[in-house]
């Protein structure tokens, strides 16, 4: 019999399976996150998805027994969190991974050894986040990659082994942004390519390796767009909407 260490703390939301597998629904303070390695040793695989959420959680450190998590990770409105730091071991989500709306959070470098995600990519609303460096291992997105809201963001640097992404790529509301470089290894999305309200953004240069797009090409109210050379090897696209993008055409 595995032993529940907190099966009687009316905060816990643990239930353990295998001496390798727990199952863990969501961590919501601190304390939370601190007994998590105590408690579980040798917790490599989260089993039904991981959701950090807690106004009190300034570091993860101690999750850095997991590998996998089988179904969803989500990380968000955690306003202490600076750092992934603790999640430096992740190598695949069975889910998606939603980090959306941790204002202090500004490095999440830790996640550099996470190379598949099976569902989407989002990464919304962390108004101090610069860079993407983390996922510079990330070879497949399953699903959608959504980068909105982020408003310090200056570039897509970190993403650039990625070779598929399953669906769209949606690139809205980043008001620093200034170019997608490294998105330049993915040659057909089977979705939409939605790219809108980035008011700094002088180039689609990282779109430069696409050649199909079976859903719609969005390209809306990027006051500063000059060239559209990124998007010269495409030979066939759904739909499109251009406009408002000082004067861009294609």
């Amino acid at each position: 019999m595995i032993h529940n260490a907190f099966a009687s703390t009316p905060e816990s939301n643990f239930s353990p399976i295998k001496s390798n597998q727990c199952v863990v629904h969501e961590l919501t303070t601190q304390k939370q996150v601190d007994t998590f390695e105590s408690s579980f040793k040798g917790c490599s695989e989260i089993l039904g998805g991981l959701k950090i959420a807690g106004k009190d959680i300034q570091n993860l450190n101690s999750l850095k027994s997991i590998v996998n998590i089988e179904g969803d990770l989500i990380i968000v409105d955690n306003p202490k969190l600076e750092f992934m730091t603790g999640l430096d071991n992740l190598q695949t989500v069975e889910g998606d991974v939603n980090i959306q709306s941790n204002n202090e959070l500004s490095d999440i470098l830790s996640l550099n050894n996470l190379h598949s995600i099976s569902g989407n990519l989002n990464i919304k609303n962390n108004q101090m986040l610069s860079y993407l460096d983390a996922f510079q291992h990330l070879a497949e997105i399953n699903g959608s990659l959504n980068v909105t809201d982020d408003l310090s963001l200056r570039t897509l640097a970190g993403l650039d082994a990625l070779t598929k992404v399953g669906n769209s790529i949606t690139v809205n509301n980043n008001g620093e942004l200034r170019g997608t470089d490294s998105l330049k290894h993915i040659s057909i999305l089977p979705g939409s390519l939605d790219v809108k309200n980035n008011q700094n953004l002088f180039d689609l240069d990282g779109f430069i390796g696409l050649k199909e797009i079976d859903g719609n090409l969005d390209i809306e109210n990027n006051r500063y767009l000059k060239s559209y050379n990124g998007l010269k090897n495409i030979a066939h696209i759904g739909g499109k909407t251009i406009e408002k993008n000082n004067g861009f055409e294609f």
